[in-house]
């Protein structure tokens, strides 16, 4: 079991807490949120963090394999110019480049507290990454 604390812990529902204790077991299971008076363990097992404790965040609309155009394409020229220009870059990129570029910007969205992804794809290219990843995704 491991005792998380913060400033502030927000819950999946109802109001936040503070002079709370996060309560997890050892598979991940959320135990409950407990006014640290309430509990009789030692203070020094409570890991405490400043700042707040919220639930992940869900990414709900996703294109990762498209991570290695970031930057290529300007914003604002419509579809039809994203398109062409996508068709033009696609063939200038390696095959490696687009794996890297994968992983990295996921690895991004995982330290920015998103626990899931819902990501739409036309090739196998993220199917590497999201084989080893504890990311879920919905594909």
């Amino acid at each position: 079991m491991k005792y998380l604390s913060a400033d502030c812990i927000l819950p999946v529902s109802g109001e936040a807490c503070y002079h709370s204790v996060l309560a997890v077991a050892d598979d991940g299971t959320i135990e409950g949120i407990y006014d640290k008076k309430e509990l009789s363990i030692a203070v020094s097992k409570i890991s405490h963090y400043n700042g707040i404790l919220c639930p992940g965040f869900i990414n709900t609309h996703c294109h990762l394999e498209l991570s290695w155009v970031k930057g290529l394409i300007p914003e604002g020229g419509g579809l039809d110019h994203f398109l062409q220009r996508l068709d033009a870059l696609r063939r200038s990129v390696s095959e490696p480049a687009i794996l890297k570029s994968i992983e990295e910007e996921a690895i991004k969205m995982e330290q920015s507290g998103i626990v899931a992804t819902a990501d739409i794809v036309n090739r196998d290219h993220t199917l590497a990454y999201k084989s080893k990843s504890l990311h879920y995704f919905h594909t």
